[in-house]
Protein backbone atom coordinates (compact mmCIF):
# COMPACT_ATOMS: atom_id res chain seq x y z
CA UNK A 1 0.00 0.00 0.00
CA UNK A 2 1.45 3.17 -0.63
CA UNK A 3 0.75 6.52 1.39
CA UNK A 4 -0.24 9.51 -0.22
CA UNK A 5 -0.23 12.80 1.91
CA UNK A 6 -0.81 16.00 -0.35
CA UNK A 7 -1.36 19.62 0.82
CA UNK A 8 -4.27 21.51 0.60
CA UNK A 9 -4.08 25.30 -0.90
CA UNK A 10 -3.57 28.09 1.62
CA UNK A 11 -6.62 30.52 1.62
CA UNK A 12 -5.98 33.86 -0.24
CA UNK A 13 -7.36 36.76 1.91
CA UNK A 14 -7.67 40.09 0.27
CA UNK A 15 -6.85 42.86 2.87
CA UNK A 16 -7.22 46.33 3.22
CA UNK A 17 -3.28 47.45 4.57
CA UNK A 18 -3.68 51.68 5.31
CA UNK A 19 -5.63 52.48 2.37
CA UNK A 20 -4.45 50.21 -0.04
CA UNK A 21 -5.82 46.70 -0.78
CA UNK A 22 -3.36 43.28 -1.66
CA UNK A 23 -3.98 39.43 -1.44
CA UNK A 24 -1.98 37.65 0.75
CA UNK A 25 -2.04 33.92 1.51
CA UNK A 26 -1.40 33.25 5.39
CA UNK A 27 2.55 32.35 6.23
CA UNK A 28 2.17 27.78 6.34
CA UNK A 29 2.16 26.55 9.48
CA UNK A 30 6.18 25.80 10.20
CA UNK A 31 7.12 29.25 9.64
CA UNK A 32 4.41 30.56 10.99
CA UNK A 33 5.49 28.78 14.34
CA UNK A 34 9.39 29.77 13.83
CA UNK A 35 8.38 33.46 13.23
CA UNK A 36 6.50 33.04 16.50
CA UNK A 37 9.32 31.95 18.47
CA UNK A 38 11.34 34.87 17.18
CA UNK A 39 9.02 37.13 17.85
CA UNK A 40 8.76 36.07 21.51
CA UNK A 41 12.41 36.32 21.95
CA UNK A 42 12.86 39.89 20.11
CA UNK A 43 10.57 40.91 22.32
CA UNK A 44 12.27 39.70 25.35
CA UNK A 45 15.31 41.05 24.45
CA UNK A 46 14.10 44.33 23.21
CA UNK A 47 16.04 43.55 19.91
CA UNK A 48 14.70 46.32 17.03
CA UNK A 49 17.09 44.08 14.37
CA UNK A 50 15.37 40.60 15.62
CA UNK A 51 12.07 42.08 15.72
CA UNK A 52 12.12 43.83 12.13
CA UNK A 53 13.98 40.86 10.44
CA UNK A 54 11.01 38.75 11.66
CA UNK A 55 8.26 41.24 10.62
CA UNK A 56 9.82 41.42 6.81
CA UNK A 57 10.07 37.47 6.32
CA UNK A 58 6.53 37.52 7.30
CA UNK A 59 5.60 39.98 5.20
CA UNK A 60 7.39 38.57 1.77
CA UNK A 61 6.07 35.20 3.06
CA UNK A 62 2.35 36.21 3.11
CA UNK A 63 2.66 38.88 0.57
CA UNK A 64 5.12 37.16 -1.98
CA UNK A 65 8.67 38.86 -3.05
CA UNK A 66 7.08 41.23 -5.18
CA UNK A 67 3.93 42.37 -3.19
CA UNK A 68 5.79 42.38 -0.19
CA UNK A 69 8.84 44.72 -1.35
CA UNK A 70 6.33 47.14 -2.25
CA UNK A 71 4.75 46.80 1.53
CA UNK A 72 8.09 47.05 3.38
CA UNK A 73 9.10 50.05 0.99
CA UNK A 74 6.21 51.71 2.66
CA UNK A 75 7.74 51.68 6.02
CA UNK A 76 10.29 53.46 4.44
CA UNK A 77 7.91 56.27 2.84
CA UNK A 78 7.86 59.51 5.10
CA UNK A 79 5.06 60.30 3.22
CA UNK A 80 2.68 56.95 4.00
CA UNK A 81 0.90 56.55 6.68
CA UNK A 82 1.31 53.10 7.10
CA UNK A 83 3.56 51.93 9.89
CA UNK A 84 4.75 48.95 11.97
CA UNK A 85 1.43 48.75 14.52
CA UNK A 86 -0.27 48.24 11.39
CA UNK A 87 1.83 45.41 10.09
CA UNK A 88 1.98 44.01 13.42
CA UNK A 89 -2.05 44.17 13.77
CA UNK A 90 -2.27 42.81 10.55
CA UNK A 91 -0.40 39.87 11.28
CA UNK A 92 -2.88 39.38 14.61
CA UNK A 93 -5.66 39.37 12.09
CA UNK A 94 -4.29 37.17 9.20
CA UNK A 95 -3.20 34.66 12.04
CA UNK A 96 -6.72 34.75 13.73
CA UNK A 97 -8.75 34.05 10.21
CA UNK A 98 -6.26 31.38 8.97
CA UNK A 99 -6.70 29.51 12.36
CA UNK A 100 -10.18 30.59 13.33
CA UNK A 101 -8.59 31.45 17.25
CA UNK A 102 -9.61 34.95 17.80
CA UNK A 103 -5.84 36.22 19.65
CA UNK A 104 -7.37 39.05 21.26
Amino acid sequence: MDIIVEASPRPRYTVQLVGVEYALSPPKSALSMKLAVRSKQSQESSDPTLMLDTLREWVVSAFGDEVGAVVLARLDDKDDEMDLDHLSELMRKVSEAATGNPTG
